[in-house]
């Protein structure tokens, strides 16, 4: 890597699986990340911190009476969960923390539900900088359906920006460079004449210790193509660090975790401008924060 990259802790996702009865863990996850984010913050210099659309919608009243872990949604957890996002939102101000949202930024307009995570970050005063889709769209659609989708992710976009005007725009992608380079640029072209964000950089969604299903050799590749290809455009490239399905434990996702920020970093064709630490495994790590314990995010 011929530059030293900045590094993203992510909480929610595999990290807040909700124990069963328990209605989402939105609360659960703030009040880890606050009672030890100062330490965070301090030993990594980490200021960008991350979170689900999914995570954020626990605040929204359509949220009322969805049925999450046998335990149906009530208004009263709803509005815990805002009273939650309004004192994390106060935090991150007050300690300069930026937060990214992962979302669907994609999605058609009968089933978008952007406003269920929108509205409840608009009122905490959320300091959002970016926001990106995590539909790896040359994955799941065909060039053909390239220009329909993009004009999609254009109205989500326009969403956004009202309230969000300076937000950045990022994309994942797991499948061809070429392809994925292609959707790119036609949502771009679309970005552009309506006076939106453009995709400013891409998460590259590695395929790290399966070699059942990529061998490392092609991974390697695949990543070493991306990075050309990204960074040519004038992009930013950032790779998730993340265990594997098959760990067995959370000590074992973080120890995973560190040992493919080594295999990355032994990649002289790559060049890194974001490292992403974050679990998309089911329970694993067992938390964001606690950097002395060998089972959270904070600690890979």
């Amino acid at each position: 890597m011929s530059t030293k990259p900045t590094t993203e802790v992510s909480f929610g996702n595999g990290s807040s699986v909700a124990p069963a009865g328990i209605v989402g863990s939105l609360t659960i996850d703030l009040s880890q990340l606050e009672a030890g984010a100062s330490a965070l913050l301090q030993a990594t210099g980490n200021r960008v911190l991350r979170i689900g659309a999914g995570d954020l919608s626990l605040a929204s009243p359509a949220q009322i009476g969805r049925v999450i872990n046998g335990a149906t949604v009530t208004a009263a957890m709803v509005a815990s969960n805002q009273q939650k996002l309004n004192e994390f939102g106060a935090w991150c101000r007050t300690n300069n923390a930026s937060i990214k949202v992962e979302m669907q930024g994609d999605l058609p307009t009968k089933g978008d539900w952007t406003y269920q995570w929108l509205a409840p970050a608009v009122t905490a005063g959320l300091p959002i900088t970016a926001v990106e889709n995590v539909d790896e769209d040359e994955l799941s659609h065909t060039p053909a359906e390239f220009l329909q989708v993009a004009g999609d992710m254009a109205q989500i976009m326009k969403q956004i920006v009202a309230y969000y005007p300076k937000v950045q725009l990022g994309q994942w992608v797991a499948g061809s460079p070429q392809l994925a380079q292609q959707f790119w640029q036609t949502y771009d072209g679309i970005a552009k004449a309506a006076g939106l964000p453009t995709i400013g950089y891409v998460v590259a969604d590695t395929s790290w210790d399966a070699p059942w299903a990529t061998a490392p050799a092609v991974w390697q590749q695949w990543l070493q193509q991306l990075s050309q290809i990204t960074h040519s455009a004038g992009r930013q490239l950032a790779v998730l660090l993340d265990g594997v399905q098959a760990d067995g434990s959370a000590s074992q996702w973080t120890a995973q975790s560190e040992q493919h920020a080594a295999m990355l970093a032994s990649l002289p064709a790559v060049s890194v401008d974001t490292l992403v630490v974050e679990s998309w495994a089911v329970g694993r790590p067992i938390g964001a924060v606690g950097i002395n314990a060998p089972t959270t995010i904070a600690n890979a």
